[in-house]
């Protein structure tokens, strides 16, 4: 409770007490009793209230605001993201054009290093029965898979194995 309510109510409070000690009559008419208060006091506890009320207000649209803005920063830094993404791989495409595998700046180390083959499975329920799917309940152990596929040569409907591809790793300095 802010200092100014707080003294606002405890004036009225104790102007209340005062009004029901003189006239007993009022505890029991509620109506009159806010009326004479009303009355007698000079107005501070509403005008208090109405002021805290504001407050309140203002907190509650700043709040408000900083969670719209939140959001419009996450958008932000999600475009960001995918910026940053299509750089790198427009470096990746540059480096790989021109045949560079590492190029050493003053401010970082680019390199090209190629990635193994990995597992794509474009849709499990293609996959046929085999020691990869695992229980309960029936999971696709795609280690399992993939042992299959490139440890025994296996050729497995609705699984293959990607061709690999580049990967640009940025070391700053």
């Amino acid at each position: 409770m802010s200092a100014p309510l707080a003294v606002a109510a405890q004036n009225d409070r104790r102007l209340r007490d005062e009004l029901i000690a003189r006239w007993p009559t009022l505890a029991e008419d509620e109506p009159a009793l806010w009326d004479t208060l009303e009355g007698c006091s000079d107005g501070s506890f509403d005008l208090q209230l109405s002021i805290a009320l504001r407050m309140a207000d203002e907190a509650r649209m700043m709040a408000d605001g900083i969670a719209v803005r939140q959001e419009e920063l996450a958008d932000r830094k999600r475009r960001l993201g995918e910026r940053e993404e299509a750089i790198r791989r427009a470096i990746l495409t540059a480096m790989e054009m021109v045949g560079r595998k590492t190029v050493t700046l003053p401010e970082a180390t680019i390199t090209v290093s190629r990635t193994a083959p990995s597992l794509y499975v474009p849709d499990e329920s293609a996959v046929g029965p085999g020691p990869w799917w695992v229980t309960p309940p029936p999971k696709l152990s795609k280690s399992a898979l993939k042992d299959a596929i490139v440890g025994e040569g296996r050729v497995v409907p609705g699984a293959y194995m990607s061709n690999g591809g580049s990967q640009l790793q940025i070391r700053r300095r």
